[in-house]
């Protein structure tokens, strides 16, 4: 968890793309406290923006890094559709919607903060498991 004075030191030296995901960690949380909670229905629609939010911030950075893996691509589009409103969820009720908000927002934070030598590893992972 960030602190006050990291999170200052932070905006005033500019390590925007850490703050960024900072700040989905923290909404991510909260949505799924919201979903295992026993009001998550009451409380959801609170939520739904939020995450819609953390999802549009996070695309940019994961556009670059999904060129060469069709899983993340896959991704990266399920997301791209969610915002756009043209995914099936946007008639599903709050608590519903807030879970595949939060499960695509949680795919796209694995994404960005994925380094090269991790992608890689991934990628050979899933080129083994093709193989079998």
């Amino acid at each position: 968890m960030t602190t006050l004075l990291e999170a200052i030191s932070t905006a005033v030296h500019g390590d925007e793309r850490r703050m960024v995901h900072e700040d989905a960690r923290q909404v991510i949380l909260a949505a799924r406290k919201c979903l295992n909670g026993d009001n998550a229905g009451l409380y959801a629609s609170f939520h739904v923006s939020a995450v819609e939010a953390v999802i549009a911030n996070l695309l940019p950075a994961c556009m670059g890094r999904t060129r060469q893996c069709s899983v993340a691509m896959a991704v990266v589009d399920h997301a791209r559709a969610l915002l756009d409103g043209t995914h099936v969820s946007q008639s599903y009720p709050a608590q519903r919607r807030l879970r595949i908000l939060f499960h695509s927002a949680h795919r796209l934070l694995v994404i960005s903060q994925a380094t090269p030598r991790r992608r890689q590893r991934w990628r050979r992972h899933l080129n083994s498991s093709q193989r079998r």
